[in-house]
């Protein structure tokens, strides 16, 4: 578990619009890698975005594992705080 476990971690207002949609790509997973913590959006504008499900944010796993191309495009837009976070996961095997 890393630090940005306990933290919120959604865009601002300033780097999504109003009418931007957002579609859920990955589940964030407990140890036990069953239980569902929260779930990985991504924008229209190629920023990533976490919804958390549970109180407790200790994620582990992430599920299916996040395309290299899409930590690098969210990564361009400075939104950088969910994929650092998103990095120090595990795939679920």
């Amino acid at each position: 578990m890393t630090a940005l476990n306990r933290r919120v971690l959604r865009p601002s207002r300033s780097t999504i619009r109003d009418n931007d949609e957002a579609v859920a790509i990955a589940r964030l997973l407990k140890q036990d890698g069953k239980s569902v913590v929260g779930w990985v959006y991504l924008w229209e504008a190629s920023v990533l975005s976490i919804l958390w499900t549970s109180e407790d944010r200790r994620a582990h796993f992430v599920d299916p594992p996040l395309k290299p191309e899409t930590l690098s495009k969210a990564w361009s837009t400075g939104v950088t705080d969910a994929v650092v976070f998103l990095k120090t996961l595990a795939p679920l095997d």
